[in-house]
């Protein structure tokens, strides 16, 4: 659903959609536009929520790895 609003933007910024962006309408590209940046701001979050982990764990998950590593290359 839709919600009609109200947003005051610059002239220059509203002369710059209309002459540079291929869209059905300036709503179209502005809703576009915002979905863009909520989408980079949650990856973002959830990047540096895993950095946050590998930073955290990152030795032990590496120490594992090279176990199983060295296991596998054991000659039996």
């Amino acid at each position: 659903m839709k919600v009609k609003t109200s947003v005051t933007l610059s002239r220059e910024l509203i002369e710059a959609i209309d002459r540079e962006v291929n869209c059905d309408s300036r709503s179209d590209f502005l809703e576009r536009a915002a979905w863009e940046v909520i989408k980079r701001v949650q990856r973002e979050a959830r990047d540096a929520h895993d950095a946050a982990i590998y930073a955290k764990y990152g030795d032990e998950y590496n120490a594992d790895a090279e176990d199983a590593l060295e296991y596998q290359s054991t000659d039996w």
